[in-house]
């Protein structure tokens, strides 16, 4: 099987382990370092998801990083969320081509769309 990992910029360690392991869920599957002290380079996965996030320095100012993923009900994945940060002005989104999407930004200012088909539709 192929897989594709995305990978996010990320600013911050403590922060990005807050955002992804501790309100999306994620846990982390490795962290690597050139040295003690060197930006990391670290997988996360939640059930079959799975992202890899760098403090490396990229592209510019200005990168937009995405990631797309599908999930088997976003709506409990949202209920999830709202439990953990009750104040949440995100909500899911019910599009024309028959999927609800979730859309959040990570404290980097990368996008994360979370998507399952909608209920009721064939």
């Amino acid at each position: 099987m192929e897989r594709a990992y995305p990978i996010l910029r990320i600013d911050d360690y403590d922060m990005a382990k807050r955002y992804y392991v501790e309100f999306l869920g994620f846990e982390i599957e490795f962290e690597w370092r050139h040295a003690a002290d060197s930006p990391v380079y670290m997988g996360v996965t939640r059930g079959g998801l799975a992202l890899h996030l760098s403090e490396h320095l990229g592209e510019p100012a200005g990168r937009l990083g995405a990631a797309l993923f599908q999930v088997d009900k976003v709506l409990d994945f949202f209920e999830e969320l709202k439990g953990k940060k009750s104040d949440m002005t995100e909500a899911p989104v019910d599009q024309a081509w028959g999927f609800t999407e979730l859309r959040l930004l990570d404290p980097f200012e990368n996008k994360l769309t979370f998507t399952s088909p909608t209920p009721g539709q064939a």
